[in-house]
């Protein structure tokens, strides 16, 4: 008689469930399941998920529902004198699955996978640089969700199922049972609808109200440092040499106004001269363009005190938790609107989730604000293409979005800059 039990297989904490056949003696077939589980959540002794809690009862229940399902197949296989084997038992699990060749290629979460092995080859549109590994893993982020989502849901969603109705329920559960911002349900909409038009591209059909689904963004409040306030963190009276390290980049930092996988990497062979002017050259990791930046004189003073050396190198994750401290030490305490990562439950998992408030503004500090410090202090102050060149904005529309800022005319951004140098050499031969 046939028997049919789940095992775990694999070495890390998530590991992938089996299911195996039992025929007879020497005939024992084993083939991975598209279910898995981690391993402190599996009894053993019963050979089926811990019932925890109810994300562990509805795993339960589709497995349970792929037993009979497979067990039905079996005893219709036995009548029809169909040979069970290894082959078998795959190819009834790529059926349940719906994973026939011949519909693979409408299967949505079919299409993220071809489009996201095309990216290795495309090149961003507007910088001609090629799609950042980051990227990549963003829409490998979204299709788990999608996949989390066809489980909920009890279905493989087609191209063609991506209607308006779809976007309700794909928001609605990325909202209630993911936790996560309207910002970035809009973003993973956005993305979805890309991959839709790709694959309508290649001959899939999609549906007819695929045009009305809308990705969608909240205006969110862009955090950054006035020169009043990197003023008082240059003043403040810091406890440990570590702040004062860190301290020494964020001021860098925001004067540069450099990404911070470009910042935390400088070193004194970034420093060069040209035409007799001592610049900053960067290779921008994310552009891999060659960016030039005359010294600020507060980078010059940091340099100088130095003895030439950048602060003592520091990791990213370091370099965030330090400088809220030093915002929090120098004052910038005021009230202030925006997201901070808490952990909070999701699926019966702590997960970390950006939650929008108000709150002291140094608790809202990220390494991202030396960047943002830069675009938005000095847009107005000298023209806009010398700023984005510095910053690798691709665009001077992504620009004014970034600075969360209306595009000034170029007659009074220019009159503005010329008017600034003109005082400042009034101000040199007083």
């Amino acid at each position: 008689m046939a028997t049919l039990k789940y095992i775990l297989q694999g070495t890390k904490s998530v590991r992938n469930i089996y299911v195996r056949l039992s025929l007879e003696r020497g005939k024992v077939f084993k083939r991975k399941t598209a279910y898995s589980i981690n391993k402190g959540s599996w009894s053993i002794k019963k050979a089926e998920p811990i019932q925890r809690d109810g994300e562990l009862k509805e795993l339960k229940s589709n497995l349970d529902e792929l037993k009979n399902h497979l067990y039905d197949k079996i005893n219709e296989a036995t009548a029809n004198k169909v040979i069970v084997d290894g082959a078998w038992l795959q190819s009834q699990l790529n059926l349940y699955h719906e994973k026939v060749q011949e519909e693979d290629e409408n299967l949505l979460v079919v299409r993220f996978e071809h489009y996201i092995k095309e990216l290795k080859f495309k090149r961003h549109p507007s910088r001609n640089t090629p799609i950042t590994k980051a990227t990549i893993t963003k829409y490998n982020t979204i299709k788990k969700k999608l996949i989390a989502f066809e489980k909920l849901e009890k279905k493989s969603f087609r191209v063609r199922d991506v209607d308006l109705a779809f976007r309700t329920n794909f928001i609605r559960y990325l909202e209630n049972v993911e936790k996560i911002s309207d910002n970035t349900i809009g973003r993973y909409i956005s993305v979805i609808i890309t991959v839709c038009r790709n694959a309508k591209l290649y001959g899939i059909q999609t549906n007819t109200q695929l045009e009305a689904v809308k990705a969608f963004s909240n205006e969110v409040n862009k955090i950054y440092f006035s020169f009043e306030e990197l003023e008082k963190i240059r003043q403040a009276d810091l406890d440990s040499y570590a702040l004062n390290n860190s301290r020494d980049w964020l001021l860098i930092g925001c004067f540069i106004g450099q990404r911070v996988s470009d910042l935390l990497t400088l070193t004194t062979t970034n420093i060069v001269n040209k035409k007799g002017i001592t610049l900053i050259m960067v290779r921008q990791q994310k552009t891999h363009k060659d960016v030039y930046i005359p010294l600020h004189p507060i980078v010059q003073e940091i340099l100088d005190k130095r003895h030439g050396h950048f602060p003592d190198q520091i990791a990213d994750q370091t370099f965030n938790i330090n400088i809220k401290k030093v915002a929090k030490q120098a004052g910038i305490i005021e009230p202030t609107h925006g997201g901070v990562i808490e952990m909070v439950e999701v699926k019966g998992k702590a997960k970390p989730r950006k939650i929008y408030g108000v709150y002291p503004k140094w608790q809202l500090i990220t390494s991202h604000i030396c960047r943002r410090s830069f675009a938005s202090n000095f847009y107005g102050e000298m023209p806009t293409y010398l700023i984005k060149t510095i910053t690798g904005h691709a665009s001077e529309n992504q620009f004014y979005k970034y600075v969360g800022k209306p595009p000034l005319d170029h007659a009074e951004e220019m009159a503005k800059y010329l008017n600034s140098i003109h005082q400042k050499q009034n101000q040199t031969t007083s």
